[in-house]
């Protein structure tokens, strides 16, 4: 008869060797978790804050370019537009019916047919800009409305101000000046910016 197989086991060295390997292998891999984390996790953030600093731009852009056509086609005459005390309020007549229609000129002198009230009001609750309209006068009120239907012109806004331009030699009302600042909503980038706007109509 041939000789039977003993099963060998391994020895106390050989199991003490495959601890080994186990212990080192599992401090490599998390060495390359940690530097993982390193790498890619600040990437992320940036890529995250680079693109609230994008949205905000295009955010400010977006309410400024908004609010140009109804300054533009305004009137700096008295009762047709009104800052409010504090500056973050301002409104203005407009020919459009509702606020958002056709624009209106009186055939005979081709002057505007005012039609309502635009209210552009900074929301400081909320850091809202938002926009209102009153189709039942065309004179602005002694304050701006606080409530109501609106429509949102921007948000995560800082400040909103509104102020009136002046010739520098005369001294006369020439235009609207518009300072704006948005923040993201992490904190970590500003928008800032000041432009002009000059109503067209009388």
């Amino acid at each position: 008869m041939g000789a039977r197989c003993r099963p060998v086991w391994p020895g106390r060295g050989n199991r003490g060797y495959a601890l080994a390997d186990l212990v080192v292998g599992m401090a490599v891999f998390a060495l390359v978790l940690v530097g993982v984390y390193q790498v890619f996790v600040p990437v992320l953030r940036f890529a995250a804050s680079a693109s609230e600093r994008l949205a905000v731009q295009q955010d400010v852009r977006l309410a400024v370019d908004r609010m140009a056509r109804d300054l533009r086609e305004s009137a700096m005459s008295a009762g047709r537009l009104e800052i409010y005390a504090g500056g973050a309020a301002i409104g203005l007549a407009t020919a459009r019916a509702n606020c958002s229609g056709d624009f209106s000129v009186d055939g005979a002198t081709g002057k505007p047919r005012w039609q309502a009230v635009i209210y552009i009001v900074l929301d400081q609750a909320s850091g809202e800009v938002r926009r209102f309209c009153d189709p039942t006068t065309t004179f602005t009120a002694a304050s701006p409305p606080t409530g109501g239907p609106h429509q949102v012109l921007a948000r995560n806004v800082q400040a909103l101000a509104f102020s009136i331009a002046r010739d520098p030699i005369t001294g006369n009302e020439i235009g609207v000046t518009v300072t704006l600042h948005e923040r993201t909503p992490r904190g970590d980038a500003d928008r800032h910016i000041r432009t002009e706007f000059v109503p067209q109509n009388d």
